[in-house]
């Protein structure tokens, strides 16, 4: 049997380049995760690796001036995440393990933890006031009812934290 390469060799060029585009919308639209980059960026031409890239891991949006941001600001809150395995992540830990994981994701990670002003209060002043995209962590179902709007992501704090 021909390997996909082979395969796809024998493609009329025209119908794989219109398949590649509907490829590359389709998984934009779905908000693809890192599982499928390696097939899409072997579709596209090696111009376009850079810029799809991009928008595949980061839901890069456009700037006022037009760019792609190509890094999220993670928004964690941080007692909803380190609470919500068992045993319960430390302090210093959870910082640790948010700040590599954002290192190998290439996302800013900003750890938010209870101060002069809630948690919950701050996030959501928070990912109004920074520049998309913005993901917010946590499993507080007011605080994601509040974030709704704005964060690009929300995920859940234990997924998260089962990820670090």
């Amino acid at each position: 049997m021909a390997g996909l390469g082979e395969q796809l060799a024998r493609v009329d060029p025209e119908l794989l380049e219109l398949l590649r585009v509907l490829l590359v919308v389709e998984l934009l639209r779905q908000g693809i995760d890192r599982v499928l980059d390696a097939l899409v960026l072997t579709l596209l031409p090696q111009e376009l690796h850079h810029v799809v890239s991009v928008d595949l891991h980061d839901r890069g949006f456009p700037r006022r001036d037009g760019r792609l941001n190509a890094v999220a600001t993670v928004l964690v809150d941080a007692e909803n995440v380190r609470r919500s395995v068992w045993p319960n992540i430390g302090r210093e830990e959870l910082e640790r393990r948010c700040s590599d994981w954002g290192g190998e994701h290439g996302h800013q990670m900003v750890v938010v933890w209870e101060g002069a002003e809630s948690a919950d209060d701050r996030i959501a002043a928070e990912v109004r006031r920074r520049p998309p995209p913005v993901w917010v962590v946590t499993s507080d179902r007011e605080l994601r009812e509040r974030v709704a709007g704005y964060a690009a992501r929300i995920v859940g704090g234990g997924s998260f934290a089962r990820q670090l």
